[in-house]
Formats: C-alpha cells, sequence, structure tokens
C-alpha cells in the first residue's frame, strides 16, 4: 500500500494551498476570541459562539461543496465557492459608514 498517492502537480499544489489556509486560519482562530472580548467588548460567551460558527460553517459548507462536485463538476463547484468567498471578503473589507464622532469621556 502507497501512503502517498500518485497525483498530478495541479492536485498537488491544491492541496498543499488548502493545507497552508488552514494553518493560517488555524494560527488565528484563538486571537479572534480575545478580540472580540478584549477589543470589541463582546461577552466571552457570545465569543466563543462566534469563534464556534466557523466551524459549523466549515462543517456545512465542506458538505454542501461535496454535493455541488458531484453534481456539477470540481471545476464548476471550486469557482462557485472562490466567488462566494471573494464575495464574503469584499463584503468585510468595506467599513460600514463612520459615525459622528462623539467626545471621550476624561480619564478619572
Amino acid at each position: 500500500m502507497d501512503l502517498m498517492p500518485r497525483l498530478p502537480r495541479s492536485a498537488w499544489m491544491t492541496l498543499v494551498s488548502h493545507a497552508l489556509s488552514a494553518v493560517g486560519t488555524g494560527m488565528t482562530m484563538p486571537f479572534l476570541i480575545v478580540h472580540l472580548h478584549d477589543v470589541r467588548g463582546i461577552a466571552i460567551g457570545t465569543a466563543g459562539l462566534a469563534a464556534a460558527t466557523v466551524g459549523v460553517g466549515a462543517l456545512t459548507t465542506n458538505l454542501a461543496g461535496g454535493m455541488a462536485i458531484d453534481r456539477f463538476g470540481a471545476r464548476a463547484a471550486l469557482i462557485g465557492g472562490w466567488s462566494v468567498a471573494a464575495a464574503g471578503t469584499a463584503f468585510i473589507a468595506v467599513p460600514p459608514p463612520a459615525e459622528p464622532s462623539r467626545p471621550r469621556p476624561a480619564p478619572a
């Protein structure tokens, strides 16, 4: 039994890029809870719930992605998934409209 399957170079590049993405996500997720709690002032339980939605989202989208591959083919499923990811990234990259600034109270 061969532990390293014979795959084309493009398949290995896809697997390596996915692995790097997963490592990056794994390295930043612990800081999400800290940021939400300490910087944004969100309760720790709510921050943990927000971080947990990432895992739930990954599970559901992996299942949906598998069904999309079976139905439409790998290339179409990848293009569709990447398009949704790009739209989501563009959505969060645009800041909300600025609120008028309010004077901060003087420190005590």
